[in-house]
């Protein structure tokens, strides 16, 4: 019994390390580890965005702290929150308005383009109540496809945060 319950070990030991790596066969592909984004926003229309990080924590701690060092105020920079996470070849979009002096409002959304997300952030703006909903900015994790107004060219490993004046500087170039 004891020489059948250490062959079975062996065996379990041996395909364990066998599917560590890769299974012991040449497949020749490698599949991309997946990739998280998020985005938030703070009570005066600031915002961070993050995308391509290593994990959903990560991400949004990039995109707080970005948002964090954007606020133009102690008060603002406070009222930073997580409005959105995104995963693997996902895009994240925001659209924000400012109504009038006292009222502003937002709207994110995911989808597989940064096209429909975007769209569909528009139309969140738009829900809430936002009657001058522009542009704020979307990115896009893996091989989600971007948009002409999106933030392109972000890096597959963990990248520095991006916010919300990125897609200017892309579309004056």
């Amino acid at each position: 019994m004891k020489n059948t319950l250490l062959s079975k070990l062996l065996i379990i030991f041996a395909a364990v390390s066998l599917s560590a790596c890769g299974g012991g066969g040449d497949s020749g592909s490698t599949a991309a580890a997946p990739t998280y984004g998020a985005i938030y926003v703070n009570a005066v229309l600031g915002a961070g965005i993050a995308a391509n990080y290593s994990s959903p924590a990560l991400a949004a701690e990039t995109a707080k702290a970005y948002c964090v060092s954007k606020a133009s105020t102690t008060y603002a920079a406070s009222t930073c929150a997580l409005v959105l996470e995104f995963g693997q070849n996902m895009c994240g979009a925001l659209y924000r308005s400012v109504n009038n002096s006292t009222t502003g409002f937002w709207g994110v959304a995911s989808a597989s383009t940064a096209a429909v997300a975007e769209s569909n952030a528009l139309a969140a703006c738009r829900t809430k109540g936002g009657t001058n909903c522009t542009f704020g900015f979307s990115a896009c994790n893996g091989s989600g496809s971007p948009s002409n107004n999106s933030i392109t060219g972000i890096s597959t490993k963990d990248p520095e945060p991006y916010g919300d004046e990125l897609p200017e500087l892309l579309q004056m170039q």
